[in-house]
Order: structure tokens, then sequence, then C-alpha cells
């Protein structure tokens, strides 16, 4: 069975060009190497699709920055045949 807390999925980064959390950063998720991201906007937009996730989200659509603001996440990891979806807001701080 897999926890939200095994794979540390964070709420915020800040996308600003200073080298530190630039991107969004799930740690451990290499340990589910079957996994899918979707980040979408209020309005079910989708901004933002991997498969398998490999840390490149960096608030970007289109090659434009997002406004900071509050989006959303749809985290699928497959473990034993299984899916297991978890699901968030995210912040983008600029």
């Amino acid at each position: 069975t897999v926890k939200r807390e095994e794979v540390k999925i964070p709420n915020a980064f800040s996308p600003n060009g200073d080298s530190k959390n630039d991107t969004w950063h799930i740690s451990y998720l290499d340990a589910f190497p079957d996994n899918e991201v979707i980040v979408i906007n209020r309005w079910g937009d989708q901004l933002y699709y991997g498969k398998p996730y490999i840390d490149e989200f960096d608030g970007t659509f289109q090659g434009k920055p997002l406004p900071r603001g509050t989006y959303y996440f749809v985290l699928k990891v497959t473990v034993n045949n299984e899916i297991k979806v978890f699901k968030g807001p995210l912040t983008i701080v600029r």
C-alpha cells in the first residue's frame, strides 16, 4: 500500500530562477516508476502532463510562466497492478 507520506508531495514551489525549488520535486517518486502527473488550473484546463514524472514541471505552460497562484495536481502511481491516486492543491510562488 502506498501512502501519501511515502512519496512526499509538496504543495508549493518557487520557479523564480534561483536554482532552489525551481521545479516541482516529488520526493521518493522514483520508487514508483509507473507514475503519471497532471497539473490543471481551476477551470480544469490541463497545463502539464508527465508519464513518468521526473521533476520537470517548472511552472510554465506553452513556454510562458504561469502566474503565481494555486493550481491542482493528480498523481497516479501503479503498485502491484493497482492504481493509487493522490490529488491536491499546488501553489506557484514567484
